[in-house]
């Protein structure tokens, strides 16, 4: 599959701009309905990693259907993700993350502005500057590039989570790395240089 160029920013921000749409609408209804996730036309393929109907490359928005998909387990114990958006060129990705009872995503740094709602259950600073801050269903909450953190769900929790760029993990040894442990400077150090270019 190809990835998204640079030429797509302006598409990237709406599709941005109409998912933030749709997760106030739902904050201000206190409903969640589940709802298809819309993308932007492009000449070439999505990366995405998604169920997805039929599409002609014609067709301006590229339907995901998060029922049909299976939740991948991740490295990280009782968390699993449906991954709905992925751009491997600069690293936008949206999920649906699911977290079991007492889950945590350890150590880490978010390198772009993180987006989260929170569906079900809640998601908690469990260590970093706002430690005990407890985003519940029904609210969202954003995080600003450089902002560090570990984040629990005592409860369990189901989240639909925005990533501009994946985020930086500090593991015990001294590695970064990226949730799936890769090397975050040898998977995504490239990154940086974009965002510095349209800075």
């Amino acid at each position: 599959m190809a990835d998204l160029s640079d030429s797509h920013h302006s598409q990237k921000t709406l599709l941005a701009a109409n998912i933030q749409r749709r997760l106030l609408h739902c904050a201000m209804t206190g409903r969640y309905k589940p709802v298809s996730l819309g993308s932007f036309q492009q000449e070439r393929s999505i990366a995405m990693d998604a169920a997805t109907g039929p599409q002609t490359a014609d067709q301006h928005s590229h339907l995901v259907q998060p029922q049909a998909m299976d939740w991948q387990r991740t490295r990280f114990p009782g968390c699993e993700a449906k991954t709905l958006l992925f751009d491997r060129s600069t690293g936008l990705m949206t999920a649906l993350m699911r977290f079991a009872p007492g889950a945590v995503l350890p150590d880490h740094e978010h390198v772009g502005i993180e987006q989260s709602y929170v569906i079900e259950g809640a998601l908690v600073d469990k260590e970093g500057p706002a430690k005990g801050i407890a985003c519940k269903a029904g609210e969202f909450i954003w995080r600003e590039a450089g902002s560090r953190h570990a984040a629990w769900c005592p409860e369990g929790a189901l989240i639909l989570a925005i990533f501009q760029v994946p985020n930086k993990f500090f593991e015990a040894d001294g590695r970064v790395v990226d949730a799936s442990g890769q090397d975050w400077d040898e998977a995504w150090g490239h990154t940086a240089a974009q965002r510095a270019r349209r800075a």
